[in-house]
């Protein structure tokens, strides 16, 4: 980063040199400096080109019907950016790999809470004033059953409860373990969700469900959709700036 102000105080012994640019190869991506893989998957039903990053890592563009790769790659190139913060995320999420264990925190609401030993092999969260033990000794799965348990009923509630404030009808909804989405809404009018959601801040969790739940009305990302994003959930941008920072927190 230059900084306005500062002179050249000192005086290289060698010139200054570009740094070589790797080669990347016709089936990859340049993002943050590193060659990325990237995956065409063509589906006949989609309406629009989908980016997302795999497990593996790689950039996988969906290509609709009448789409074709250059343009796909041309997708996949505008939202380097949205690409390298989503493999930043899965990186990050990979050195947490070491499972709970009594005495670390999880995140429910936006809020830490810490794992404790209720008694000699029941691990509890204490929230609030109350104690919530999760009934085996297998400390990381007993967390994550529990909330994925307390996402089914929450989540669901709270996406009807808003549907019905902005007058939108949902088809169904569903809570799964999905990695790359935080939700999706198909062309029935089913809104899936991920179960992380339960770890966010109520004001995130609301901004996705939002988001959704606006699909039913505009089913691309074009200026009437933000408007209409804008008009439920004013403060959206705050809320994708909590997913981009704080993403790689999450189970």
């Amino acid at each position: 980063m230059q900084r306005s102000g500062m002179a050249s105080a000192r005086q290289l012994s060698l010139p200054l040199q570009a740094a070589p640019v790797p080669e990347v190869p016709t089936d990859a991506l340049l993002i943050e400096g590193v060659p990325v893989p990237l995956r065409f998957v063509r589906h006949p039903r989609a309406r629009r080109y989908v980016l997302r990053v795999s497990r593996e890592g790689h950039a996988v563009v969906t290509i609709p019907r009448r789409g074709n790769r250059r343009e796909a790659r041309r997708f996949a190139e505008r939202h380097d950016a949205w690409l390298a913060r989503e493999r930043r995320a899965l990186i990050a999420a990979r050195s947490r790999a070491r499972p709970l264990a009594i005495g670390d925190t999880v995140l429910l609401a936006g809020r830490p809470y810490v794992i404790f030993g209720a008694d000699e092999r029941t691990p509890a969260l204490r929230i609030a004033s109350a104690v919530v033990p999760l009934r085996t000794a297998a400390v990381h799965d007993a967390v994550v059953r529990w909330l994925r348990d307390l996402a089914r009923t929450s989540l669901a509630a709270r996406l009807y409860q808003l549907a019905a404030l902005h007058g939108l009808v949902v088809a169904g909804i569903s809570v799964r373990n999905q990695r790359t989405r935080w939700g999706s809404c198909s062309t029935d009018g089913r809104i899936s969700l991920n179960w992380r959601l339960v770890q966010m801040p109520d004001a995130v969790r609301d901004y996705v469900l939002l988001h959704e739940l606006i699909h039913l009305r505009v089913r691309n990302h074009s200026r009437r959709f933000w408007r209409e994003v804008e008009r439920v959930c004013p403060d959206h941008a705050d809320a994708r700036r909590w997913l981009r920072d704080h993403s790689g927190t999450l189970l």
